[in-house]
């Protein structure tokens, strides 16, 4: 370093003293994490199942570590620039998740709070938190059900079966037939955009009773602003759309099965069939660009009517 110039000197000798600060400030926090006490005594029934509470003290250390920064230290959301994110992070004390396999407002059970961990929601701040020791996210699933009393009055939900997918030899078709359902049984475009033209919209919607039949919303092929609980949101325009209950069919299947709590979006099972359901799995994903898709336009566009 003897040709290095006082200037050089000193540039290197700033970085070395932030990199320590850095480093200090990490062992005070992760020290402090690691020295506070123990918040949890007894086991506690959580979704009508008792955790230990070395789980429940794992899991507040592990929330800690990895969670506070967004969902705060009460699980409410409720952080300094909060209101800068978009969607707001959740919120714990109400007990309500937006992808789960259960029907209606029921609790999720563990495995759909983990695959969330996991994979995290894509569009969201929330990421992936994959790379964490499996037996920390267990712990911290268990931690969060503290932040609801929900979860200590009530049992967790039926998880909904994922049935055997019918076209799974047949995708192309299961895409045409998902069409069909989008547009002329499910009327998707009350909220999202239609991909396909007027005319064509009224001639599936000719075919239902006329108490049945729904008149187009101006603008069908753009998204409709809708309330939530969560406030107001474009519902998904799927061409520019990230899913953010996952990518899998499976994934797909189980959004569209059993609806969003807290927003428009309603449990499609069982007022679709089985088959209904996966052919419109097949059709959503293949606007998302997941599978090769069918074209939208309306001329070169042969709807399958059976």
């Amino acid at each position: 370093m003897s040709g290095m110039s006082a200037r050089a000197h000193r540039t290197v000798g700033l970085t070395l003293q932030r990199l320590l600060g850095l480093l200090a400030l990490q062992v005070v926090v992760f020290g402090a994490i690691g020295c506070q006490r123990d918040s949890f005594k007894e086991p506690l029934v959580l979704g009508g199942t008792s955790v230990s509470a070395r789980t429940l003290n794992r899991g507040h250390r592990a929330y800690l570590r990895y969670c506070v920064g967004c969902h705060g230290r009460k699980g409410d959301g409720n952080v300094p620039g909060q209101e800068q994110m978009n969607p707001m992070p959740r919120d714990f004390t109400k007990g309500r998740f937006k992808y789960t396999s259960v029907l209606g407002d029921q609790l999720p059970p563990d495995r759909d709070l983990l695959r969330l961990l996991r994979t995290g929601v894509p569009g969201t701040h929330m990421p992936s938190w994959s790379t964490v020791e499996p037996a920390e996210l267990k712990a911290i699933v268990q931690y969060i059900k503290t932040f609801s009393p929900r979860w200590r009055k009530e049992k967790v939900g039926t998880p909904l079966p994922l049935p055997h997918d019918p076209w799974a030899r047949d995708a192309d078709k299961a895409r045409r037939r998902g069409r069909v359902v989008y547009h002329g049984v499910a009327r998707c475009w009350q909220c999202h955009p239609s991909y396909l033209g007027e005319d064509e919209i009224r001639r599936l919607q000719s075919r239902l009773p006329v108490n049945e039949r729904l008149p187009l919303r101006a603008n069908p092929r753009q998204p409709l602003s809708v309330p939530t609980e969560y406030g107001p949101t474009l519902a998904p325009a799927f061409k520019k759309y990230q899913l953010r209950g996952g990518n899998r069919p499976s994934d797909v299947f189980r959004t569209i099965a059993t609806g969003i709590p807290g927003t428009p979006m309603p449990a499609w099972h069982p007022k679709l069939s089985g088959r209904e359901l996966w052919a419109l799995t097949h059709y959503v994903r293949s606007l998302v660009g997941l599978e090769p898709g069918i074209k939208d336009n309306e001329s070169q566009t042969r709807v399958n009517r059976k």
